[in-house]
């Protein structure tokens, strides 16, 4: 009897633990932001999605002191579609705070669930300056 509950628990256990690790979205395929000379983010995300959807405008949560969350919500372009997969692409610029280091990025499906899931560290333009410069020699 004792046997029985422990297994039971066990399987029980198990199945949390499953049952948690699938409802993890997916990462982002690509992802890169970048600081703009107005203070803002330039931010290009990918992610593996349906032929038939497209992001919708980025909204921006202030997370903590060096983190910002940024939401991607998505929309179908049609009312069938097939099943393909295909990268979509999600590009514009965010407004962050000051201090912000990095961006957590959630794609939400049209129904508002996550999608797909990311974080980018935020690179300073300066820098991408500097590699051009030294690709033109």
């Amino acid at each position: 009897m004792i046997r029985l509950s422990m297994a039971t628990a066990l399987a029980a256990a198990l199945m949390t633990i499953a049952a948690a690790a699938a409802s993890e979205p997916p990462p982002v395929t690509a992802a890169t932001a970048v600081w703009t000379e107005a203070g803002e983010v330039q931010l290009d995300v990918t992610w593996d999605g349906s032929a038939c959807e497209a992001p919708g405008e980025a909204r921006v949560i202030a997370a903590s002191d060096q983190t910002d969350v940024v939401h991607i919500p998505t929309h179908s372009t049609a009312e069938i579609c097939t099943m393909q997969i295909v990268p979509v692409e999600y590009s514009g610029v965010v407004a962050v705070e000051p201090g912000t280091q990095r961006l957590a990025i959630t794609i939400l499906d049209p129904e508002g669930q996550p999608k797909a899931s990311g974080h980018v560290e935020i690179e300073s333009s300066e820098a991408i300056v500097g590699e051009d410069e030294q690709g033109i020699d």
